[in-house]
């Protein structure tokens, strides 16, 4: 299953591949591995208003961990993203948009 996984997604190698029970778990997985090593005091992570918490939590954790700042994409009263504010939250300490 892995080779054909790899494939589809065309892989460099089957051994880059994770598999996770869910969602949550890999959100998790990401953020204290490649968020550990990546996102440093001062940086940025934004996230939208609407997020799910298993999408907020692990980055408001690393953010309070490491020092930096979540930021957060508010929303319409009619529920939709305000992307025009996207701009104004973005800069070169962005590391991720979630």
């Amino acid at each position: 299953v892995r080779t054909q996984v790899a494939a589809f997604l065309n892989a460099r190698s089957p051994e880059e591949l994770v598999f996770v029970r869910g969602t949550t778990e890999g959100i998790n997985l990401v953020a204290n591995s490649w968020g550990n090593a990546q996102v440093h005091a001062g940086d940025n992570i934004i996230i939208t208003q609407m997020e799910h918490h298993a999408n907020i939590v692990p980055w408001q954790m690393l953010c309070e961990r490491v020092g930096a700042q979540l930021r957060v994409i508010p929303l319409n009263e009619d529920g939709t993203l305000q992307l025009e504010q996207l701009d104004a939250l973005l800069d070169d300490r962005t590391r991720l948009v979630a």
